[in-house]
């Protein structure tokens, strides 16, 4: 009996780690730089750990001229309004010749499918 209980309990914390309890896709966010030059940023996301719970993890992304990066892949509603909500903190180093989008506003991250009907979401660095 012990034993039964303990693979139910396995399985569940498994299916339930993997995000497949939810039920939403698994939706990509991608940073596009449009310039001929490197843009570096330095986003920060909330992260949860089933032990120590909600903490944020920041990360530097050098964005290579004329490129597109994945900055974030999470579980999200097919219908979500926030995209940029995802991320906490979102810097992004000014250049003499750069002038960027605003990654807090929602109308820049624009919204599209994949052949599947996947949602995905791009933001453009550059104006």
């Amino acid at each position: 009996m012990k034993i039964r209980a303990l693979i139910i309990s396995l399985s569940a914390s498994i299916i339930s780690g993997c995000g497949m309890l939810v039920g939403y896709p698994t939706t990509n966010f991608y940073v596009k730089n449009s310039s001929e030059q490197e843009v570096l940023a330095t986003i920060t996301v909330l992260k949860y750990s089933s032990i120590n719970g909600p903490y944020e993890m920041t990360q530097t992304f050098v964005f290579p001229p004329n490129d597109s990066i994945l900055a974030r892949q999470i579980g999200f509603k097919p219908d979500g309004e926030n995209p940029q909500g995802w991320f906490t903190k979102f810097q992004i180093q000014n250049f003499d010749t750069t002038i960027h989008n605003d990654p807090y506003q929602r109308e820049n991250w624009l919204k599209r499918m994949t052949e599947a009907g996947i949602p995905y979401y791009v933001f453009v660095v550059n104006k």
